[in-house]
This record gives structure tokens, sequence and C-alpha cells, in this order.
């Protein structure tokens, strides 16, 4: 009678649920990881957004689309970024002597994340630097 508890049961000899305990412990960890890389490349997206909607404005106020100040094209850029980023802030000023456009617009990384995730490990603000030359 005392040889049956000498080898383990069937149950603890049993390995066929070794996965199952493992994928338990790493399936959120990795849902985490994949999380954040679709955050990660979503900011990303709406950045070359954002510069394509700057690129814009500053090709059109060159054209004098936005009048002779550049407060016309603050305001049109900040518009038009109001579904992309609604916390952008545009700055634009044209130097009298060199003839050149610089825009720059700064946002913060939560308004283009999906899950706050980013924004939350690093903070970030991002800013886009342009420089056009306008017609002399």
């Amino acid at each position: 009678m005392l040889t049956r508890f000498k080898t383990k049961p069937g149950f603890l000899r049993d390995e066929s649920g070794s996965g199952t305990i493992e994928a338990c412990l790493w399936l959120p960890v990795l849902i985490g990881f994949f999380i954040l890389i679709f955050d990660a490349t979503y900011v990303f997206l709406r950045d070359g957004e954002i510069r394509r909607v700057v690129q814009e404005g500053n090709r059109q106020y060159v054209k004098g689309l936005h009048g002779t100040q550049p407060a016309g094209l603050e305001t049109w850029i900040e518009t038009k970024l109001g579904q992309l980023a609604p916390n952008a802030n545009a700055t634009s000023l044209v130097d009298s002597t060199t003839g050149l456009l610089t825009t720059t617009i700064t946002y913060p990384a939560s308004d283009t994340d999906v899950t706050g995730w980013v924004s939350a490990l690093t903070g970030l603000e991002i800013t886009i630097h342009t420089v056009n030359q306008t017609e002399v």
C-alpha cells in the first residue's frame, strides 16, 4: 500500500496544459507590446498628416491665398488641424531680408495617440518646423 505514494498521481505527470499556463503569463505582456507599437505608429501617421497640412498652408501663403500677414496662415493651419491635433499652436514668420517663411507647429503627443500610452510614458510635445522660400 505504501508504493502507490512513491510515484506521482496521473494529473501531476500530465504536462498537456503547461503551454496554457505560459500563454496566460505572456499574453498580457504581448498584447500590451502590440498596443504600444500600434499607438506609436499612429502618432507617426498623424505627424505625417500634420506635416502635409503645414506644407499645403505654406504653399498657399506663398501664392498669396492667405493675405500678406502670416496671421492668416496661422489661423488657417490651426483650423485645419482642429481634427488632427486640437491643441496645436502655429507660429509663422516671414523674414523680409531673405524672403523665408518659417512655420512652427507645436502640439502634445496626447493629441495624436489612441490609447494614451505613448504620451503617458514620455510626455512628448512634438514640434514641426518648416522653412519655405517666398517670392521676393
